[in-house]
Parts: structure tokens; sequence; C-alpha cells
């Protein structure tokens, strides 16, 4: 009896899509020696932030990759502070992390502690649930 192509190629053939990349320190694994990896949403979270907290200009030879968030953050003018900061990110995420759908940006600018808070929605491509990422920025002076 003779396989139908539908059945070969069915959804648990599938192979699911699967993210890796290396850690920011890139350390090595007791064991075995290799350098160690972070995977799938654990790695999309790391290249997420790796964006947000590098600044423009700041990478050689590739010098539009990063999100000028430091430069809006903690000016006197609070009242364009989050549209800034949420522009910033935006258009950062858009334009270098294709694995990511962005849904929406929250801002949180607590005053007391001297901190913003920022929340990240977005979709992993194929993947049905939304995730959630928060960077707290904290002012150092």
């Amino acid at each position: 009896m003779s396989t139908k192509r539908s059945e070969r190629f069915s959804y648990i053939d599938k192979i699911d899509l699967f993210y890796s990349d290396f850690t920011n320190n890139f350390l090595s694994h007791p064991i075995t020696k290799d350098l160690v990896i972070r995977t799938n949403e654990n790695a999309i979270k790391q290249s997420l932030k790796n964006l947000i907290y590098t600044n423009r200009n700041e990478r050689l030879f590739q010098p539009n990759i990063g999100c000028d968030i430091k430069k809006a953050l903690f000016e006197l003018n609070e009242t364009f502070l989050a549209e800034d900061i949420k522009y910033y990110i935006t258009k950062t995420i858009e334009e270098n992390e294709p694995r990511v759908r962005l849904i929406d940006v929250f801002i949180n600018n607590n005053q007391e502690k001297k901190e913003v808070t920022i929340t990240l929605q977005y979709y992993i491509i194929n993947l049905a649930e939304p995730q959630m990422l928060e960077i707290v920025f904290k002012r150092i002076r």
C-alpha cells in the first residue's frame, strides 16, 4: 500500500523552527568545552535585549544596528519621552529582528525610583502564543 503525499508531509513530520545564538559572555560548557548556546525563546530575548541596549554607531562596520534609547532616557522634557522610546524600539526591532513581530511596547516611567521599565509584547514567527520581555533602565546618578 502506498502512502499519500499528505501523509508523508504531515504536521507531525515537520521540523520545528529552531533558533540558536551564543551567550553574550561566550561561556564554555564545563564537560564538552563547547560554547554554550541559547535556543528558541531565550535566544530571541537575548537578541532583543542586545538591540535595545546597543546605541547606533556603536557596532563596528554596522553603524545602523542599535536603538538610540539612551539619549531619550531621563530627559527633562517627559512629555515626549514615552513616544520617543516607543518609536526607537519599534523601528529597531522591525529593521533588525526578522524572527519577531512586535505587538506593542509599554513604557512605565517611575520618577521616584529613577527608572524606566520597558515591556515588549511580541510574537515569535511560527509560534502561536505571544511573548513578553521586560527591561529596566535605572539612572546611575
